[in-house]
């Protein structure tokens, strides 16, 4: 995929997140990116500076317990063979 190209679906897509997370009064904490073209298959993880690495942690168990809750935990954790199951708090 050209740099052109992808630039525009990351604008597109970006805005349309901008406009969720006012909506819901929240701010972006993580950033997950799927490789394409050549980098196909790779996952990036992207998160602001700031973030401690026990908030991080923290914002990945409340991700996995919105799966959960959506009924897609069983098929997500057949990927993370390490992962401790979560604690519903």
């Amino acid at each position: 995929m050209d740099q052109i190209k992808l630039s525009k679906i990351c604008h597109e897509r970006m805005q349309g997140w901008v406009e969720e997370l006012v909506e819901a009064n929240c701010t972006p904490v993580l950033l997950v990116g799927a490789g394409q073209g050549a980098a196909r298959g790779q996952i990036h993880i992207f998160a602001p500076g700031d973030i401690a690495d026990h908030a991080l942690v923290m914002i990945i168990q409340m991700a996995a317990l919105e799966l959960k809750r959506r009924g897609l935990w069983e098929r997500a954790s057949q990927v993370f063979s390490e992962i401790q199951p979560i604690k519903e708090v």
